[in-house]
């Protein structure tokens, strides 16, 4: 995943639908959630986990920036609030999009 000149690796990337955010812990913290609109017409949307935003956008509000992931280009919608981890493991390195 990339940004300018800033790449992560390791960020889990998941399909979802505007139903998913009711079914789990994630909460919005800026911009919205995939919605819809977005899944119907498969836009190239992203909702970002708050540990992928801080990573690519240190400084920057990330809602409406272009990310890469590979040859594919998505504009960020939002981000999840920051979400503590279970068992160590860390739960807001994800990435979201319509499926």
């Amino acid at each position: 995943m990339k940004y300018g000149n800033i790449t992560l690796d390791s960020v889990g990337v998941q399909g979802v639908t505007p139903n998913t955010l009711l079914l789990s812990s994630v909460e919005v913290d800026q911009g919205r959630y995939i919605n819809d609109y977005d899944n119907d017409s498969h836009r190239d949307v992203a909702f970002l986990g708050s540990e992928v935003a801080d990573g690519l956008f240190p400084q920057v509000d990330p809602v409406g920036k272009d990310i890469k992931i590979g040859p594919d280009v998505y504009t960020v919608i939002g981000v999840a609030k920051k979400l503590g981890s279970v068992l160590g493991s860390r739960r807001t390195i994800l990435f979201s999009f319509p499926c």
